[in-house]
């Protein structure tokens, strides 16, 4: 098992009992395979005890106010992470109709849906 994988199975043992929004917003790192490998990230944001390993939103927060250290895109995807882990945009709170409005209005903004 290699360091990226290991660091994939401790957030997914972290993520497993944990909010949505978390777990979103770690399987979003994963599934980019980008952040995860990066080790200034890894050593300023993710902790590791036992078989967990966790993702400190607030340095991540800070990982990412610091500055372009990646492209665009590549910040972006961890932006929106960050903010998914932070929960900064509720939607752990939001009932059934405001996920509907929310998850159509991100679709459209990528262009997956009218």
């Amino acid at each position: 098992m290699t360091a990226a994988d290991a660091i994939v199975a401790g957030l997914r043992a972290w993520t497993r009992h944990h909010d949505l929004h978390v777990h979103a917003a770690v399987e979003l790192l994963i599934e980019h395979d980008f952040w995860l490998r990066r080790p200034d990230f890894v050593r300023a944001c993710i902790h590791r005890s036992g078989r967990e390993a966790w993702i400190d939103w607030a340095a991540a927060r800070q990982f990412v106010n610091a500055g372009a250290v990646a492209s665009s895109s590549e910040m972006a995807v961890l932006d929106l992470a960050t903010a998914l882990g932070e929960n900064r945009y509720r939607l752990s709170i939001m009932g059934a109709a405001n996920s509907a409005l929310i998850a159509t209005a991100v679709a459209r903004a990528v262009g997956e849906a009218p």
